[in-house]
């Protein structure tokens, strides 16, 4: 189990969301750190920060299309491994996922994890995992993403965003009850805090 602390903000760099895409391109093109080995740690430091909860069995992880579905799935096959009861909503069809996202997907063919093709919000989750979009996003969410955002704002259950809440910089986000960022906390963070709940930073090489 790993241990999680507190940092005061102001003790540490933000990064904006441009600068994400510069860091992943400049460590693949420099170090030959590819995008898939880190989705592999960052979905590796998901399902420990989870493992760290108290009283979670039962686990939604709802998958975005992009990188930050792709992290919430590889989450799933540790996560299964390790005898919690998975399951996962898809907001897309299989075959419209990208192919990194795509080959976890896959991965996950002989697991014991049930996929919904619809948000399953008649069942109660000890916590929901957004997966859906990361720091990618650049303009205001689509309906279909915003029914889905709203499903798990009136959700009982606890929520862990992954690296920052589904549509923090739009007028429709997440209000999770965790954010878990990589590397670096993001810019945003500093005026829609809020929305994040308690904010927790993941080292993924």
């Amino acid at each position: 189990m790993m241990n999680y602390k507190k940092i005061n903000a102001n003790q540490i760099k933000h990064i904006d969301f441009e600068e994400v895409s510069f860091i992943d391109h400049f460590m693949e093109k420099n170090f030959n750190i590819s995008t898939i080995q880190l989705m592999e740690i960052a979905g590796f430091q998901i399902s420990q920060f989870i493992t760290s909860l108290k009283k979670i069995n039962t686990i939604l992880i709802v998958c975005g299309k992009g990188n930050n579905g792709g992290d919430g799935l590889v989450a799933a096959r540790y996560l299964a491994a390790k005898g919690y009861q998975v399951e996962i909503y898809l907001i897309d069809s299989k075959k419209k996922y990208i192919n990194i996202t795509k080959s976890q997907l896959n991965s996950l063919k002989n697991y014991p994890i049930t996929f919904h093709r619809k948000f399953p919000n008649h069942i109660k989750f000890d916590l929901i995992v957004d997966a859906i979009l990361g720091s990618g996003i650049k303009s205001n969410l689509k309906d279909n993403i915003k029914k889905i955002v709203e499903l798990i704002n009136d959700a009982s259950s606890k929520c862990l965003s992954v690296d920052v809440p589904t549509g923090i910089s739009t007028e429709t986000s997440i209000k999770s009850t965790y954010t878990l960022t990589f590397a670096l906390p993001k810019k945003i963070f500093q005026t829609k805090h809020k929305q994040c709940g308690n904010i927790f930073i993941a080292d993924i090489g």
